[in-house]
């Protein structure tokens, strides 16, 4: 399946590194918190206020794609089945795209 792409704002980005005490498994990544959309215009919609932030996780070496938070980046999505059957989006990787002060 191909790839879509979607401008997004990425608000946080954090490195982890975990050992786990009891089988001394390394668990490591990139937390990634964004929004589904690229400007901040108010949410349109009745029957909420303000935005869902949206949680993905990359490789711990992806953190170094994020050189500007909060900032628009370029998210590569793919659509994914969970245990349960059902279709969920999944950001796979992000690309700096501009700043979101518009500097």
């Amino acid at each position: 399946m191909d790839l879509m792409k979607k401008e997004v704002i990425v608000l946080n980005a954090t490195q982890y590194q975990m050992t786990d005490t009891e089988t001394g498994e390394i668990n490591e990544g990139t937390s990634v918190r964004y929004l589904m959309t690229n400007n901040l215009a108010p949410c349109a919609e009745e029957q909420q206020k303000g935005y869902k932030l949206i949680k993905a996780r990359v490789g711990f070496n992806n953190f170094n794609d994020f050189p500007e938070v909060p900032g628009v980046y370029e998210a590569d999505l793919d659509v994914r089945i969970n245990k349960d059957g059902v279709a969920m989006v999944v950001a796979n990787s992000f690309t700096f795209k501009k700043s979101l002060t518009g500097k």
